[in-house]
């Protein structure tokens, strides 16, 4: 192989590499961003949600159209979607999950920082599941009429699967890499016929 191109592989080498070391922080970055549209968009979803409940949804007869609004919800947003009332008991689930069932537990801080007032989301790893979830819960509130005071209800919880969104991610950074990667080939060819014409052109002036 002569020194032209040995020059060339070599430029292509370090061209590839510092295109997969662009690549690699870019993902990072594009997930963290994914993360935070979603959990952005779940935490106005579920204070939407749960400004359309009262004291009303933990009755007996509240819950079915309670388990009929979460149901629909989960459709909408291709997740779980769940109604725990003040002492973390399940009142309602997308999932029919049997009510009463304990679900403010330290395995899901979301859900009792929810009970203690604060809209809060956690990612973690299913262990049944095997895969990323996206935990996002808000208080349900209620004033007490004439005091301006509010208590809390209970807690809507939003769950999802990272695994759509993680995918997107690594589809456009593969993508991304793709390009760059042509982008560079088509470069490092455009040098060697150059080169070559160089070449040409100085060997005619012998």
């Amino acid at each position: 192989m002569g020194i032209r191109a040995r020059l060339l592989v070599a430029m292509g080498y370090v061209g590839l590499t510092v295109v997969i070391a662009l690549a690699v922080p870019l993902g990072a970055t594009l997930e963290r961003r994914a993360r935070t549209s979603l959990e952005n968009r779940n935490l106005l979803r579920a204070t939407a949600l749960a400004q359309r409940f009262s004291e009303w949804n933990l009755t007996p007869d509240g819950r079915e159209v309670t388990r009929e609004l979460l149901g629909a919800a989960a459709a909408r947003y291709e997740g779980r979607v769940l109604f725990v009332d003040a002492r973390g008991l399940i009142v309602a689930d997308s999932n029919d999950a049997p009510v009463g069932t304990p679900y403010a537990t330290p395995g899901r801080p979301e859900i009792l920082r929810a009970l203690q007032g604060s809209a809060w989301s956690d990612v973690r790893t299913s262990r049944d599941l095997g895969i990323d979830l996206m935990a996002t819960a808000v208080p349900v509130v209620e004033e007490v009429e004439g005091s301006g005071q509010v208590i809390i209800l209970g807690a809507i919880r939003i769950t999802q699967t990272l695994r759509e969104s993680d995918a997107a991610v690594r589809r456009t950074v593969l993508g991304l890499v793709g390009l760059g990667a042509t982008a560079l080939a088509l470069a490092l060819g455009l040098a060697w016929l150059l080169a070559d014409s160089l070449a040409q052109i100085g060997r005619a002036h012998v």
